[in-house]
């Protein structure tokens, strides 16, 4: 197993900061004895590549804004030799291929001392789940006396399953409907 991913951070001016990472994670494993049922050994091999850029623009002591975007591609393959074919023809090799890309942007304000407010949403595409919107919405206020920070925050979320979840899952698109996802 290997990976690079170089951190790149830039500060063009006080009021201006760029962060860029680059990686590429390469993997490889031999499973024997093997854990997940099948009989004999396996092999599996994992490539993943990722960009992710985030901008912090301050135009004003009270304003920070936060864009940025990312992109992931990963290929992940695993080698099942022994697996029966007393049912019909079975996959000896299965393989998954994901990408997606994404955007996404943060306003926070600070109006007062203590007090800090945020609204940010998200979009990314995936080439197996199409479009996904997320959102977020948070604010908090430091209590200094007591050291208590009260919080508050409504957010949506997505997370796609692993390419092991989507063999044994199979999501219907009934399913990627209900979970929010449009192609």
């Amino acid at each position: 197993r290997w990976l690079i991913g170089p951190h790149i951070v830039w500060q063009a001016t006080d009021w201006w900061e760029h962060k860029l990472i680059l990686s590429y994670d390469h993997e490889r494993q031999l499973n024997d004895p093997n854990q997940d049922g099948f009989v004999g050994p396996t092999r599996a091999l994992f490539e993943r590549t990722t960009i992710d850029y985030q901008n912090d623009l301050r135009p004003t002591s009270w304003l920070t804004l936060t864009s940025g975007f990312f992109y992931s591609r990963v290929n992940a393959g695993q080698e099942r030799p022994f697996v029966l074919q007393i049912f019909g023809p079975q996959p000896t090799f299965v393989s998954d291929h994901t990408e997606e890309i994404g955007g996404f942007l943060q306003a926070t304000l600070t109006p007062i001392e203590n007090l800090i407010f945020i609204a940010g949403g998200r979009f990314d595409h995936f080439n197996q789940f199409g479009d996904i919107w997320t959102y977020r919405f948070a604010g908090s206020y430091k209590i200094d006396k007591t050291n208590t920070t009260l919080h508050s925050s409504v957010a949506t979320g997505f997370s796609p399953p692993s390419s092991q979840d989507k063999k044994q899952l199979r999501i219907t698109a009934r399913e990627k409907s209900r979970l929010g996802c449009r192609h």
